[in-house]
């Protein structure tokens, strides 16, 4: 892929190694991703902090590591045949986080209204 318009040679050449990871379906996905993610965490984090939850992002944070720790250990992985190793390793790791922020909001509400 040429570009539309003129370039010396050297940058012509540069021009082309930077956009040739882009022919690839999954580097504009994982880009697409990105940028999808970052708007959504910003959200996300904005609202924790305007609620005054600026413990639970570290909470979310690190709560999906054990998780998915744990699903490498137990192999989850390779019980099932046909699904995804990205699906089966983040399912343990979403279910530690929701586990984390309930037990999180229930000690910040005990410990609030006591």
């Amino acid at each position: 892929m040429t570009p539309n318009f003129l370039l010396p040679a050297p940058l012509q050449d540069l021009w082309l190694w930077l956009i040739e990871p882009l022919s690839f379906l999954f580097m504009r996905q994982a880009i697409a991703i990105g940028f999808l993610l970052g708007i959504l965490s910003a959200v996300v984090g904005s609202y924790l902090i305007l609620q005054e939850m600026g413990m639970m992002s570290g909470v979310i944070s690190h709560a999906v590591l054990p998780g998915i720790l744990i699903a490498f250990f137990l192999e989850i992985n390779s019980l099932m045949e046909g699904i995804s190793l990205y699906s089966l390793t983040l399912l343990p790791g979403q279910l530690a986080v929701i586990c984390a922020t309930v037990a999180i909001s229930y000690m910040m509400r005990k410990l609030m209204f006591s």
